[in-house]
């Protein structure tokens, strides 16, 4: 990961370089828009939080809850059988 490069001397998360990177990315509004779309909302001509495709993609990924599970598996708690949000295997993964 080169792209830490300006980390030093530069505010990272807002400037990447010299550009607004968590506004900007070039010239386009990075956060609201990539390019000439609303990427927050819409990534072409769907809803990219809400919808990607037809399905509702922060909740719903196919037929599945996506932000809650993953197949039958609490995927923001747990991934498998272990506490992913918190825990990452056994250790803690938020804070370590």
């Amino acid at each position: 990961m080169s792209d830490g490069r300006n980390r030093r001397d530069t505010d990272w998360c807002n400037d990447r370089g010299d550009t607004d990177w968590c506004n900007d990315r070039g010239d386009t509004d990075w956060w609201n828009d990539r390019g000439d779309t609303d990427w927050c909302n819409d990534r072409g001509d769907t809803d990219w939080w809400n919808d990607r495709g037809d399905t509702d993609w922060c909740n719903d990924r196919g037929d599945t809850d996506w932000w809650n599970d993953r197949g039958d598996t609490d995927w923001c708690n747990d991934r498998g059988d272990t506490d992913w949000w918190n825990d990452r295997g056994d250790t803690d993964w938020l804070t370590a």
